[in-house]
């Protein structure tokens, strides 16, 4: 709570057991609940088949699950993410409180400094009558060894943000679902108040806060070759064609070594990387390292693609 205000993190999550998101969504999740001004974790939840909700429940007593819309297991859709998305907004809409909602990636994890710069920017953003929302960045780790630069915020298809819900504004607060969004950039093209596919929704007041400091995201850090197999299958049912989710004009690969070399390590290196300690992650996150990284995760090297396929202009930290 921060001046009156109820300060939610909010997240989508799924079966993150089989598909290999667990144990990083734990320490993701963990760090929000450790931040004292953090009030609930709320995860929009699509009827798992695993452990899923009992896990994160056992994380701390501020997270709340909700489920309402199924998200298959199998299959990936933008349809599947706005449903939950939708149940993100309705809920808070739906509150007669006043509160802010702070959504997140379920594989970003707090670090100290980003948690206290984001109490900072929180109080600003409730001292500002005249301001709805901010945007927030993130870093991105290659290996436990290297992060990226900051991604901006044109650079990944969710809008992670911090949005405010109170009496102003939460009328017209109402679903992100596809009659807002372009299907190939998400909820990125609601920070452009031009732009046509827009379609009249009001989306509010930015304010303008220069982070210093950022989440990390740890995206697929816990991932065995089958859970990056799995994910390939899935996403290739969804798009019969060029993989435009990313950008690209190629076709959608059907190897992970062709996933990650023409897709994800070429976009992610890009990103001028960082050589960092091992005391450089959150302790949140350590913790998941020491107990699960291993020569067989995604994180410990890349399933060797880092040292086989590009080389490195290092910075250190």
């Amino acid at each position: 709570m921060i001046k009156d205000t109820k300060i939610i993190v909010a997240t989508t999550l799924t079966n993150s057991i089989i598909t290999g998101y667990y144990p990083t969504c734990h320490a993701a999740i963990q760090s929000w609940a450790n931040s004292d001004y953090v009030d609930e974790v709320m995860i929009a939840e699509g009827f798992s088949e695993d452990q899923t909700v009992s896990t994160v429940k056992s994380i701390s007593k501020k997270v709340n699950v909700i489920s309402e819309k199924p998200w298959p297991l199998n299959k990936w859709n933008w349809g599947n993410l706005y449903d939950q998305y939708d149940m993100i907004y309705r809920t808070c809409r739906n509150r007669n409180e006043n509160l802010i909602m702070i959504y997140l990636s379920s594989d970003q994890v707090f670090t100290n400094d980003f948690r206290n710069e984001l109490f900072v920017a929180l109080k600003k953003l409730i001292e500002d009558k005249n301001s709805d929302f901010f945007l927030l960045p993130f870093l991105k780790t290659i290996n436990y060894e290297f992060i990226t630069c900051p991604y901006g915020y044109e650079e990944h298809f969710h809008l992670h943000s911090a949005l405010k819900f109170d009496n102003k504004n939460r009328r017209w607060l109402g679903t992100r679902g596809p009659e807002g969004m372009d299907s190939t950039r998400g909820e990125s093209y609601l920070i452009n108040e031009s732009n046509p596919d827009v379609k009249g929704v009001h989306i509010g007041n930015r304010m303008f806060y220069d982070f210093l400091s950022y989440p990390i995201c740890y995206d697929m850090f816990m991932f065995t070759v089958e859970n990056l197999n799995h994910k390939i299958e899935r996403y290739g049912r969804s798009f019969d064609g060029p993989a435009v989710i990313y950008g690209e004009g190629e076709a959608w690969p059907k190897k992970y070594q062709d996933y990650l070399g023409q897709i994800w390590l070429r976009k992610t290196l890009n990103l001028r990387p960082t050589k960092i300690p091992f005391s450089f992650h959150p302790i949140e996150m350590r913790h998941v390292m020491s107990d699960y990284l291993n020569e067989t995760r995604f994180g410990y090297n890349c399933f060797n693609m880092l040292i086989q396929n590009v080389r490195l202009g290092i910075r250190r930290v």
